[in-house]
């Protein structure tokens, strides 16, 4: 990147070049479904993977010498919650910036905030080197302390694993184990389950939400994306238990709800949990459906009774079915310990401004909306009227 003199002195400069100037390595090779040839397996561990463009000279897109208007604002926007909670100064530049300074002078903040906050980092190119991978993990040298520490500030529930003398782990109606959960912390540690990945990725991002703007650096073009790494065990593994062309006519089982969950997290989770139990009684309602298909084939009269008969049994089976997925929702939730999950995963939406609560502004973005669907209601009954009068 261009050089700026108010960040030569910085003390983390080197670092900083070290890790966005990676050079390319030799990683081992392993086999992924559905691709053609091998891959290289650099996951090295990491939980959350940002993709930084590069200048156009390295093949990328950014033109380092062009002038960077309201740089001062920019980054205020960026590192607003840092600056709040006293983390970090103000941006100061002095004078004009460039785009390219201004890149260098985000990027070199950020890899700070990272390593203050005890995450490593580590990085390699892309294959068409236009772009740089940042790998971003909690510290492996600490023995996961770090990630305890935050699970703690967070109070991160986990599933225990070594219960007191006398006491016995649960189960339901249906056999499964329904294990205890608690708050995450120091003296609790060392019996609770170990963290998975999905709990990597779940903690490592709610951190970063609450240091940095994420969404202004992607529309700054700081930075192309970021999206949590997979780990080529875990996905080995779910390929050959879950995601395989011979498991394509079995039903699933909790065992394979599991291993989903486990990977994806318990949102992901929820949605196969209801796809699966969908088309198991789905079954029943092609059974009826196939029944009712007979009063082609019988007298006028007749096929009515059974189209009314259907319609009847088709109330009944969403009635049911709704019932049903209720039911297998709250085990759920009981056996992956989620009370109070919505409450504890709420983010507040990149775009909101705290300023407009209460507003006028506000009350007219509220009255607008309003309008819209009592529209869309409207519309939406004319026009089915107006197909109804058009056919009589």
């Amino acid at each position: 990147m261009t050089k700026y003199t108010a960040f030569e002195e910085d003390d983390a400069s080197d670092e900083y070049r070290a890790t966005f100037a990676p050079e390319e390595g030799h990683y081992p090779l392993g086999r992924v479904a559905l691709l053609p040839e091998d891959v290289e397996i650099d996951d090295d561990g990491a939980v959350i993977v940002f993709v930084f463009p590069r200048e156009e000279r390295e093949g990328g897109t950014i033109d380092p010498d062009v002038e960077k208007e309201s740089a001062q604002e920019e980054a205020k926007k960026i590192f607003r919650k840092a600056i709040d909670k006293d983390e970090m100064p103000p941006p100061a530049f002095d004078g004009d910036i460039s785009e390219g300074e201004y890149q260098e002078w985000v990027r070199q903040e950020f890899l700070a905030l990272l390593r203050r906050g005890g995450l490593h980092c580590s990085s390699r190119p892309s294959i068409d080197e236009d772009e740089v991978f940042l790998k971003v993990s909690f510290s492996r040298s600490d023995k996961d302390q770090r990630l305890s520490d935050v699970a703690e500030h967070y109070r991160y529930m986990m599933p225990v694993n070594k219960l007191p003398a006398g006491f016995h782990t649960q189960t339901n109606n249906l056999g499964q184990s329904v294990p205890l959960y608690i708050e995450h912390g120091e003296e609790v540690k060392d019996c609770v389950e170990r963290f998975r990945h999905v709990d990597r990725v779940r903690l490592l991002m709610r951190w970063l939400h609450d240091q940095v703007d994420m969404e202004a650096m992607i529309h700054q073009g700081i930075v192309r994306m970021h999206f949590p790494a997979a780990t080529y065990k875990d996905l080995k593994a779910l390929n050959k238990t879950w995601a395989n062309i011979m498991q394509v006519p079995c039903l699933p089982t909790p065992a394979d709800l599991d291993n989903v969950r486990n990977y994806f997290g318990e949102q992901i989770a929820f949605f196969f949990a209801w796809f699966g139990t969908y088309n198991k009684y789905l079954f029943v309602l092609a059974v009826a459906a196939s029944i009712s298909s007979v009063r082609e084939y019988v007298y006028q009269w007749a096929g009515k009774w059974v189209l009314n008969a259907f319609a009847v049994f088709l109330v009944g089976w969403v009635a049911t079915f709704n019932e049903l997925f209720k039911r297998r929702s709250s085990r759920c939730k009981q056996v992956w310990g989620m009370k109070d999950w919505d409450s504890q995963q709420a983010n507040t939406l990149p775009d909101f401004d705290p300023d407009t609560a209460g507003t006028n502004l506000e009350k007219m973005y509220r009255l607008a909306a309003t309008s819209c669907v009592v529209l869309y209601v409207v519309v939406f009954a004319g026009a089915i009227l107006g197909i109804s009068l058009v056919n009589k």
